[in-house]
């Protein structure tokens, strides 16, 4: 198969063929028309490095994401105990903190407070 440098990295990296097309400039068709023929070794790595280069700034776009939803989770979680103040009933209110302790354990141990990439 021609161009087997690119077509693995793509299929490695789950990358698709149309956004490298979109990223050259070019359409859908017209890189699939150029993949046919076997391209220089120094074009196929360049379009290796552009696909990295677009993979490095999305995995700084993920890291980002995972510190936001972070944050989310640890605002919503203050916002739920805030709403537990609200409970008037001393007996509610110790069997509603008592039950939100208890899922934030059952969550800290489960690994869903840690999500660091």
């Amino acid at each position: 198969m021609a161009n087997e440098i690119i077509r693995s990295y793509l299929k490695k990296t789950c990358f698709y063929q149309w956004r490298l097309a979109e990223l050259l400039g070019i359409s859908e068709r017209q890189m699939s028309t150029m993949l046919r023929k076997e391209l220089p070794e120094e074009i196929q790595t360049g379009m290796v490095n552009l696909v990295r280069s677009v993979l490095r700034e999305e995995e700084y776009d993920t890291e980002f994401f995972w510190k936001w939803k972070r944050k989310q989770l640890e605002i919503s979680e203050a916002k739920r105990i805030e709403a537990i103040k609200g409970i008037h009933s001393d007996y509610q209110r110790k069997r509603a903190i008592d039950k939100a302790l208890d899922e934030a354990e059952q969550r800290r141990i489960a690994g869903g407070w840690d999500l660091s990439i």
